[in-house]
């Protein structure tokens, strides 16, 4: 069977297929880490999502029909912070996570940015060596959450001089 993936993105009517979403791909996250309790991402509500439904972008991937993925970003000055993505464990390597990213790309491409940020755990080497593929590097390390974080950049207009930690709240 051919897989089908489709990206929409989400709607208020949407936020309990992010929350199902979040929830297992987090849960995945804080196992593999070890320290659920330093995951931000399982303390989100269905009112955490709706805000971020309104305040910031949300795309849904659908992997032949079913909601398999989700990514939410923030535009903060000329660059996009990704807060969260995630993919259901029964699409994870089947190219859902790779279309969010490429979509996440095309539309901070389009509205000219300069950069996508995102962190993750830099020990997890499943998901740094998946934003490499995707063109991310590593810029920088922080232990502010209790574990070690890399900072992973996307470039997208060739410029190298962009002082990141000015987006990072």
């Amino acid at each position: 069977m051919m897989k089908k993936i489709m990206i929409k993105k989400a709607g208020p009517k949407d936020a309990g297929i992010v929350y199902e979403i979040t929830r297992e791909a987090f849960k995945k996250y804080a196992q593999d880490l070890e320290q659920p309790q330093a995951v931000e991402a399982l303390r989100d509500t269905r009112d955490d999502i709706l805000r971020d439904i309104r305040e910031k972008t949300v795309l849904i991937g659908y992997l032949n029909g079913q909601p398999a993925g989700s990514v939410r970003f923030e535009v903060i000055g000329d660059v996009a912070r990704i807060t969260r993505f995630g993919v259901k464990l029964m699409a994870q390597g089947r190219g859902v996570g790779s279309a969010l990213i490429g979509a996440v790309e095309t539309m901070c491409r389009e509205m000219g940015l300069k950069a996508i940020l995102l962190h993750t755990s830099a020990r997890m080497f499943p998901l740094v060596r998946f934003y490499y593929g995707q063109g991310f590097f590593v810029h920088s390390t922080t232990t502010d959450r209790g574990y070690i974080r890399a900072l992973m950049v996307l470039e997208l207009n060739g410029e190298t001089d962009i002082d990141y930690a000015k987006y990072l709240g």
